[in-house]
């Protein structure tokens, strides 16, 4: 299970790796640099660490409780009966916890982004902030955004509280009704003696006392499991869903390229996205060997993917 999951790990982070550097200007213009950051950081840990620790916890307090029920059912029949609608309950709040707690936690991935985004961009303009005397307004701005992303932690740390306090309830419950089965069923008697034997009673009882704990952490790691597969579907999106660039492949020009030294930009329109209007429109640029041209644009943008344009394609 380990080599599998580290297979799949080094998988989704060399798709979403190769996507990243394939992608579009446009997606680093509309995506903050902090998303990006916490792709490559706190959900890439999740999925390296905490998600496989939480699978191989799940499975192994699984067939715990598994063992232990069986071993009550085998040491009193009536108990595997009395134990349908606590499991029904269990189930109820299961589901009511992971609902909840995955927003909660999509939520936390959130605040954490512009964390990150700041204290980036903090260090590349460190300087300039000095020079400015800006250090308070930065300062405030990551308090506020480090008090956001505390507040959705503790949001998600009362939710575990609140499943936890349910769940330790129900097994009290369960342990009481164990008791009460052993109880019941020693003092009535059948053809052949008591319905249940002391060794039997006291079994069943012993197995009560240890399976309200080993439900309790079963549920939990199952549904932290599926909450921290929240970072493998972040990761595939990026991995899958990130626009890139159209790669034709290169073509190779001619080795007495270019015979003239001439560069012609003829009706050329321009535009950040498809989707989006023309910035440029019907450009015409045309540089000769014995001279120079020079182009004036008024506005900044336009200035801007005009020279991106042209680096991108000469």
């Amino acid at each position: 299970m380990v080599f599998d999951a580290m297979r799949a790990s080094q998988t989704l982070f060399r798709n979403m790796l190769l996507r990243i550097m394939k992608a579009t200007p446009r997606f680093f213009d509309v995506t903050p640099l902090g998303r990006i950051i916490s792709r490559f950081s706190n959900d890439v840990t999740s999925v390296d660490t905490t998600l496989l620790e939480n699978i191989n916890s799940a499975y192994s307090l699984t067939t715990r409780v598994l063992c232990v029920l069986v071993m009550q059912i085998i040491a009193s029949y009536y108990f595997g009966i009395a134990i349908i609608p606590m499991f029904l309950i269990y189930y109820i709040v299961q589901k009511i916890y992971i609902t909840t707690s995955r927003e909660i936690q999509r939520l936390d991935s959130i605040c954490k982004s512009p964390v990150m985004a700041l204290f980036s961009e903090s260090l590349g303009g460190l300087s300039t902030i000095r020079a400015y005397l800006k250090i308070p307004s930065f300062q405030a701005r990551m308090e506020k955004y480090v008090d956001a992303s505390t507040n959705t932690f503790i949001l998600v740390n009362m939710a575990a509280n609140w499943v936890g306090f349910r769940l330790d309830l129900i097994g009290v419950m369960i342990t009481t009704l164990s008791g009460l089965v052993c109880v019941i069923a020693s003092g009535q008697t059948s053809g052949d003696g008591f319905l249940i034997s002391a060794s039997d009673a006291g079994l069943a009882l012993t197995f009560a006392l240890t399976l309200p704990g080993e439900l309790n952490w079963m549920l939990r790691n199952l549904s932290m499991m599926e909450l921290y597969m929240n970072a493998v579907e972040r990761i595939d999106n990026y991995a899958t869903v990130v626009p890139i660039e159209e790669d034709d492949g290169k073509v190779e020009p001619d080795p007495s390229w270019p015979p003239n030294g001439e560069i012609k930009f003829v009706n050329y329109y321009g535009a950040y996205d498809k989707e989006l209007e023309s910035v440029l429109q019907d450009v015409t640029i045309y540089d000769s060997s014995w001279g120079s041209v020079s182009v004036f644009v008024v506005e900044l943008e336009a200035e801007n993917l005009l020279s991106q344009s042209l680096s991108s394609d000469y």
